[in-house]
């Protein structure tokens, strides 16, 4: 079990540094004028919302993880 809780861990830290990444992109094109306002927007929105969820997954199996410790 704390090996699968590894594993999604460090995938779930990989989409969150990963939406972060996009999230930084879709506000540099913003700044940039590159695309207009409604393309940027759905963009934005996609990632923050994959950004929110891998937060909440990564901080959900945080806990799961500490819980394991507490037993040990």
């Amino acid at each position: 079990m704390k090996k699968i809780i590894g594993i999604v861990s460090q995938i779930n830290m990989f989409v969150l540094l990963t939406a972060i990444f996009f999230l930084l992109y879709d506000l540099a094109l913003l700044k940039l004028n590159i695309f207009n306002n409604s393309t940027i927007g759905i963009f934005y929105i996609r990632e923050l919302i994959s950004f929110v969820l891998a937060l909440l997954t990564v901080k959900a199996f945080f806990k799961v993880e500490n819980r394991y410790k507490e037993e040990e």
